[in-house]
């Protein structure tokens, strides 16, 4: 059953989300949630650092307000500062989900969590995603848990492309002709 949900704010998204939980059956469930509120508009922003100014610049038209602000003094620290309240706002969303998940069945349960990109907070000069390839933005969070394979830390590159792969794999599947590597493997000695 395909579900799509096209709300943008991840309180509504987390809402249906547990109402596809509350409803599931006692059989194999994919489910993948994609929370946007880490993108601008920042609608969540709570820290009494960031000024109204930079705060109204957030929420609305970001693109020419921000641009209207360049040069202000302790602007960079106020965006990461409010993209950090964005942050916490998704993580309670997912606490949420995978308290309602909760302990895993005896089949057992895949949780995969990854972004689509980074930041560049003016690092470099520019600010957002979607005109550079620094490592702010192409250097993204990937966390995979339920694997049979021992728990680490694997500090060699990994790309998204794996996830799917990894996905297939844990569900018993396989195909030789799909790019990237089963990451139930990067524990083992021949990986990759």
């Amino acid at each position: 059953k395909f579900i799509l949900c096209r709300s943008v704010d991840g309180g509504g998204l987390t809402d249906r989300v547990l109402q596809v939980l509350a409803q599931r059956r006692d059989r194999p469930l994919f489910l993948w949630v994609h929370y946007l509120d880490v993108h601008l508009p920042y609608t969540h922003t709570a820290d009494p650092a960031v000024s109204a100014e930079a705060r109204s610049a957030l929420a609305g038209d970001f693109q020419s307000a921000i641009h209207a602000l360049e040069g202000k003094p302790g602007l960079r620290d106020e965006v990461w500062a409010a993209n950090q309240d964005e942050v916490r706002f998704v993580d309670a969303a997912i606490r949420r989900v995978l308290d309602t998940l909760g302990d895993a069945p005896a089949r057992g349960r895949v949780v995969v969590l990854t972004a689509d990109h980074g930041e560049e907070f003016f690092e470099h000069g520019g600010f957002e995603h979607g005109h550079t390839l620094f490592q702010e933005v192409i250097h993204i969070p990937l966390v995979v848990a339920g694997l049979p394979a021992a728990p680490g830390v694997v500090d060699a590159p990994v790309t998204l492309m794996d996830v799917t792969r990894t996905l297939l794999g844990a569900a018993g599947g396989q195909d030789a002709g799909m790019t990237g590597h089963d990451l139930a493997g990067v524990i083992a000695p021949d990986w990759p």
